[in-house]
């Protein structure tokens, strides 16, 4: 089972931020203060506001205090949790599973997206966007899955992402197999939960504070 926690961030206001962030191991403070972007700093710490609801709400028995983090960024937990935490436009969004490695991306369709697509996809992505009705909605739908299956893996950008291709509900990544979900969340964005658990139940779940 993989639970997702997802709130807007005008229901974490910044007004409560510094409270929260008081609460948090002094590592944590060092690592939001080394994000100089003053957005992308704040839903940093709404993300960790979120995983701790959740790692408390599902009775883990694990904090905030026993989280680190790999090379390339992933969250580690003890116990065998795995945790993902991602956040676009007005979202943010923090997914969490007891068994196996989870990753968890979101984005805003609002805008078009100007990147040349085909330097990001497959030849067999390519060929569905090119008959897709909306394809900035393909195209950014295909990003999130792409996204979870690197952050579930840990490698982060490293891995060339026209050599990962996520047309199926399944793919391959470092001799693993990922298993992939679109994930239903708010109107004017998409995302997606990439896990390696073969039967994997997932609920979502809005918070506010």
């Amino acid at each position: 089972m993989c639970s997702i926690y997802f709130a807007f961030t005008d229901n974490i206001p910044t007004t409560k931020l510094h409270r929260h962030e008081e609460q948090l191991p002094e590592y944590l403070k060092n690592r939001l203060n080394n994000i100089t972007h003053a957005v992308n700093r704040a839903n940093s710490l709404r993300g960790m506001i979120i995983a701790n609801k959740l790692l408390t709400d599902l009775r883990t028995g694990v904090n905030l205090h026993q989280l680190s983090y790999h090379l390339h960024g992933k969250p580690i937990l003890p116990n065998g949790y795995s945790m993902s935490i991602a956040h676009s436009g007005d979202i943010v969004v923090c997914a969490c599973s007891a068994t196996g490695s989870v990753g968890v991306d979101v984005e805003t369709v609002e805008n078009k997206n100007s990147l040349h697509y085909e330097d990001y996809l497959t030849p067999a992505e390519i060929t569905t966007l090119s008959v897709a009705y909306d394809p900035n909605i393909v195209f950014k739908q295909m990003w999130v899955r792409k996204e979870a299956v690197l952050k579930a893996d840990g490698i982060g950008l490293l891995h060339p992402l026209n050599e990962l291709d996520v047309t199926d509900n399944t793919t391959q990544l470092n001799n693993t197999t990922y298993y992939l979900h679109n994930i239903n969340i708010a109107t004017g964005y998409v995302a997606a939960l990439a896990t390696t658990q073969p039967y994997c139940a997932v609920t979502v779940k809005e918070v506010s504070f």
